[in-house]
């Protein structure tokens, strides 16, 4: 098969849904694609190109350096990544769909100076799974979302993760209806501060509307993002991680775990879960790094 080939088929063919396979593999005796050609492609069609038959719909590719990582040197042999964000589906674990992030390499071409280079096989398909809460909305449409609304848990710590995205959701609910918590909460507000004394010293910009200092601990519980978590885990894997040693301590032989939740980019929640309970909280909002 040609890329010329690829690239004439009729979009139609890509609109009925595939049968899912169990396992993902590289499709057999697939085109030589180059990376100029990869970015090219629209989604489906290189998913198509790279992956055997089976596969449900690629609704999002990044082919090559994704978000800060630095670009490959110039020149010389290097292999170019490309991830596959296929389509998400419910998932069996309660309240969150699920959705199979794909990666695998072009080989490996010789790229001289100042020319594109010429194409190569795909190698070494690895696969993850990432995750996005939706609560009771189990909908099929409730799961459509860009892959920046997913979250990767690592396998180690994938039911703990998830336990921690369900216990933050409701005492996010909890909080909207006015229950008493139970538990010790707090909030540091630095991106209000910051925002404000930034549009302080540059009048001429356009304020920005409703900028504001958040005070309010219980009301930020109320309108935390969790359908936008971009990572769940440890808090001693986190970086920032906010909770503090002190919050773990515990009596009665009961153990304390510290997770962490980032919410849309500028949320993180830090929990101290005991017995599947929290037991203490920690909210910030901060401006993310680099900035």
């Amino acid at each position: 098969m040609t890329m010329a080939a690829l690239i004439l088929v009729p979009s139609a063919l890509y609109a009925a849904e595939p049968r899912t396979t169990t396992t993902l593999q590289l499709r057999p005796e697939g085109p030589s694609i180059s990376p100029e050609e990869a970015k090219a492609l629209p989604p489906q069609a290189l998913g198509d190109a790279l992956l055997a038959p089976g596969h449900l719909p690629v609704l999002e590719v990044v082919v090559g350096a994704q978000g800060m990582e630095p670009p490959p040197p110039p020149g010389g042999v290097v292999p170019t990544r490309v991830k596959l964000y296929l389509k998400p589906l419910l998932s069996e674990q309660s309240g969150f769909c699920q959705r199979t992030i794909a990666t695998t390499y072009l080989q490996p071409v010789s790229r001289p100076e100042n020319s594109s280079a010429s194409g190569g096989r795909p190698i070494n398909l690895t696969t993850e799974v990432a995750y996005r809460w939706i609560g009771e909305a189990r909908g099929a449409l409730a799961c459509n979302a860009p892959k920046y609304a997913f979250f990767i848990p690592s396998l180690e710590e994938k039911q703990s993760a998830l336990e921690a995205v369900r216990l933050l959701a409701a005492a996010s609910e909890a909080a909207k209806k006015g229950r008493p918590l139970g538990y010790s909460l707090s909030l540091v507000d630095k991106e209000g501060p910051e925002m404000l004394a930034f549009q302080r010293e540059h009048p001429e910009l356009t304020p920005v509307p409703g900028l504001r200092i958040i005070n309010d601990a219980k009301k930020a519980l109320a309108s935390l993002p969790i359908g936008e978590a971009t990572f769940a885990g440890p808090s001693e894997t986190a970086f920032p991680n906010i909770l503090k040693a002190s919050d773990l301590k515990t009596t009665k032989s009961r153990v304390a775990r510290g997770m962490t939740v980032f919410l849309g980019g500028d949320w993180i929640a830090g929990l101290v879960i005991v017995d599947g309970r929290i037991v203490r909280m920690r909210l910030q909002r901060a401006i993310p790094p680099p900035f």
